[in-house]
This record gives C-alpha cells, structure tokens and sequence, in this order.
C-alpha cells in the first residue's frame, strides 16, 4: 500500500510480492512468530498513512493522518522498542516535509500530534499495570530487563552480521543499491535523466528521490538500531525487509 500511494500500483504490487518472498525464507530470517513481523504490519501501515500521499506533489495535506501514523507506531514500539528506528524516520521525514515548505504552524501542530497519538498505546499499558498493582514488573522489564540486553561485540563481528544479511539478498541489495546512487545523482544534478525531457520526468525522478531517500533513512536507522545490541540474531534482521522490498 506505501508503494501504491507514493508511486504507483504496480510499484505497490512488485514490492509486496518482494517482501512476502524475503519474509518466506526459512532458517533465521521468516517462518516464525518474531516480533518483527507483527510490528512490520504496524510500521509499514504507519508510512502508507503519512509518508506515502506527501511523496507526490500536490496532496492535500490531513492532520489525522498523523493521528493514525502515531497511534500504529506507539503500538508497533508496544511490541519491540525496535520500532522505535521507523518512528524517528516518520518523525524526521516530518520535520522536513513542512520546514523545507516553511509551514511552521502545521509543523508544530502535526509534531504534537503525532507525539501525542504515539503516547496512547503505551500509557495504555502503563495504566493496565497500575491497575493491577504491577507497575514494578513494568519497570522491571522495561529497564532493568533491556538495560541488560546490549552486550559487547568487536566491530568487524558486527559488520560480518550485516554483511551475510546483504548477501544472502543481494540480488535486492544490489537493487536497492543502484537505486540509492541514482537518487544522490539526482540531488546532485536535480535535472532529468540523459535524453529525457518535460516537468513529467523531472517530477517523476523527484518522487522516486523522495521515496528513496526516505527508505534508504529507514533502512539506516534500523541497521543501527540492530547493531546496537551487540547479538547476531538473524530475526533481528527481518525489519530491514520492508524498506529493501519498497525501494
């Protein structure tokens, strides 16, 4: 659905085929009930929501959709605080959507928000726990729990974990790669491609920039996120899919 808005739907078609296919790859990487693949849903709903229709130009800009956006990630972060790499991404695509247009008033209006819906879920659980008197289990889990959870791995096992993840779908890496380079060349030049001519081709290069700078902040931040822990999971992996089957 991300892919059908911003681009169109055979864009959308392509990338959810990819994604079902990366996600069905057994040993480590699908077939199983990981997290990531519950809280995917949320995320990838979160951006077809709010990011998508602001891809073209000319959308008619709606502040519920940062409503619905905040509420699916403070969800998706409920799951795994993993999500927390593509709600930061939405956050900053944000900032720039209305500062580059210089719409400060829908800046700070569609911020809150989007920080007030995000809030929802999670006070929710707050208050389930205080309810039933539990609110030291909560703080239990949330803090001492994951403040034990990143440990220390040398650097190069660390590049090793991310470079078999690219290998192993390095046709799509390649891809998405290829993709990236032609969207900084674009930035670069900002004038259509060798032998095209019209606003229609700039237009469209400017859509296919948006989006893949947008996926390709994405795909960073979840790389860091994963790396922080410091454990070579395989699952851990499985967020990355959604913006390396989009792009």
């Amino acid at each position: 659905m991300a892919c059908r808005r911003a681009l169109d739907e055979r864009v959308g078609v392509a990338a959810g085929l990819l994604y079902c296919l990366v996600c069905s790859v057994f040993s480590y990487y699908g077939l199983s009930p990981n997290t990531e693949i519950f809280f995917n849903a949320l995320t990838i709903a979160a951006v077809a929501v709010a990011v998508a229709p602001r891809i073209p130009e000319g959308h008619t800009d709606r502040w519920w959709q940062w409503s619905v956006a905040g509420l699916l990630l403070g969800a998706a972060v409920a799951i795994k605080p993993f999500a927390a790499a593509e709600s930061l991404a939405i956050g900053l695509f944000l900032l720039w959507y209305y500062g580059s247009r210089r719409y400060w008033g829908k800046l700070f209006l569609n911020g809150g928000v989007l920080i007030v819906s995000f809030s929802f879920p999670p006070l929710l659980i707050i208050a389930y726990y205080w309810q039933l008197d539990l609110l030291d289990t909560l703080r239990f889990y949330l803090f001492d729990v994951n403040g034990a959870y990143p440990i220390e791995l040398a650097w190069y096992l660390r590049l090793k974990y991310m470079g078999d993840y690219l290998l192993r779908f390095s046709p799509l890496v390649i891809l998405f790669t290829l993709r990236v380079i032609a969207t900084l060349r674009f930035a670069r030049t900002q004038v259509p491609s060798p032998g095209a001519t019209g606003t229609g081709v700039v237009e469209e290069q400017g859509r296919l920039h948006r989006w893949a700078s947008f996926l390709a902040l994405v795909f960073s931040l979840v790389t860091i996120v994963v790396l922080i822990t410091g454990k070579r999971f395989g699952h851990y992996q499985i967020q990355l899919h959604p913006p390396l089957a989009a792009l």
